[in-house]
């Protein structure tokens, strides 16, 4: 009895040859870049364009409860606090990839597209973040 077309076989062979499981290879060097890039707007460049603003206006300008706080226990604390989150976010983005390069062909092309976004939002939000730091010091 032949296969149908729509059989869970004969749809991951074809995924595999259309090239979206290919796909993912190129993709992770991509999606680490631009990781960095989200980091380093959201990390240091928003540390130092907050601590610039608190240096004119006090912890007060600081919208973010937990760093208010943590800006108040010192620039120390602070920095080691930002570090962590740093280590943090490397390791569940290691384990996200993981987890993606694990998704069976069906569904990878659909998780490839949502990391995608999801680091794009990253950036924008980093963009805003630091653009609002910025403003507050105007």
């Amino acid at each position: 009895m032949p296969q149908s077309l729509y059989s869970p076989v004969l749809k991951e062979q074809f995924i595999a040859m259309s090239g979206h499981a290919v796909e993912l290879n190129g993709r992770v060097d991509q999606w680490w870049f631009w990781f960095a890039v989200a980091l380093f707007l959201l990390i240091p460049v928003d540390l130092f364009t907050t601590l610039l603003a608190v240096g004119r206006y006090g912890t007060g300008v600081e919208a973010n409860p937990v760093m208010r706080w943590l800006l108040e226990q010192g620039l120390f604390v602070g920095t080691v606090a930002n570090l962590l989150a740093v280590g943090v976010a490397v390791w569940l983005f290691h384990v996200a990839i993981d987890r993606v390069s694990r998704v069976s062909p069906s569904y990878r092309f659909a998780c490839i597209r949502l990391v995608d976004v999801w680091i794009g939002l990253l950036i924008a939000v980093g963009l805003v973040v630091v653009a609002n730091n910025l403003l507050s010091l105007v």
